[in-house]
């Protein structure tokens, strides 16, 4: 990635900015894990290239951040940009975001590094919770464009409760039909209320780009019907990370490229080349 006067680096334009309180001690962030001030643990492995029914190639690779391979609970990307938590490596970043093709930009969100969880996003716009620091919502919305928008409902886990692409939104039955239209507009496409496979948590639940979406394995054929009806995709069950059902926690995925966690299983990137190449 070029780098200049006129092409500084990505996210240069978008300082981060430290929250004015300190960062909420949470069981689900990796405190003592070793690898996570470890660059070299967050190596790329080799990139595995599938093309199948015409579709244009589009790689599938492994990658893991912190150590650990829950790349879509840390990071979320889309076609224009990847969002990734203050503090993580340059290099690390500028690896992940080339083989996304787009620019990459260091945030938090309510002064966490959990960005995938807290924020649901597609090409229109995005949604933040309400405990969005001022500073942080500012950042977001330089780097979206300003069609940025905090949701005043009683949850802050977004991103683990809508999945959304440019065609049409598939979010929790926890919201109410207000916010579910709040959802719509924000997105500026259809948000269609439901459950996947019995569960509430259906952006974490399924996951997937343009072209593609993958969800939890036991989606009966109803989840699958309906949610390639809303998203306009092919849609495929499987698992993530040798097993995993929240395939959202260790997926990364825009229309030029897949990015997995280090642990996905052949038979999983198989799936994946399913759904996303068809």
């Amino acid at each position: 990635m070029q780098r200049g006067k006129d092409n500084p680096r990505p996210g240069a334009g978008h300082r981060t900015i430290s929250p004015s309180w300190k960062l909420r001690e949470r069981a689900d962030l990796p405190r003592d894990d070793p690898d996570y001030l470890n660059p070299a643990s967050q190596g790329p492995t080799k990139p595995i290239n599938v093309a199948a029914g015409g579709c244009r190639n589009m790689d599938i690779t492994k990658y893991e951040l912190y150590g650990g391979a829950n790349l879509g609970l840390y990071a979320t990307a889309g076609n224009g940009y990847l969002l990734v938590p203050k503090g993580f490596a340059e290099s690390k970043a500028d690896t992940l975001a080339g083989r996304l093709g787009v620019d990459w930009y260091a945030v938090s969100v309510c002064g966490t590094r959990l960005l995938g969880a807290m924020l649901a996003h597609n090409d229109f716009g995005m949604i933040l919770p309400k405990t969005i620091e001022q500073s942080e919502y500012e950042v977001l919305r330089g780097v979206v464009g300003g069609n940025v928008t905090v949701l005043d409902v009683r949850y802050t886990a977004l991103g683990n409760l809508v999945c959304a692409n440019r065609r049409g939104a598939v979010v929790s039955p926890l919201f109410n039909n207000q916010e579910r239209s709040a959802i719509q507009d924000a997105l500026g496409v259809e948000a269609v209320s439901m459950a996947i496979s019995g569960y509430d948590q259906s952006g974490v639940l399924a996951a997937g780009n343009g072209s593609g979406t993958v969800v939890h394995p036991m989606a009966d054929e109803e989840d699958i019907r309906l949610i390639s009806e809303v998203l306009g995709t092919r849609v495929e069950p499987s698992t993530i990370n040798n097993g995993v059902p929240f395939v959202a926690s260790g997926v990364l995925a825009n229309d030029t490229s897949v990015v997995v966690g280090r642990l996905t299983t052949g038979p999983e990137i198989m799936m994946l080349t399913r759904a996303f190449m068809g």
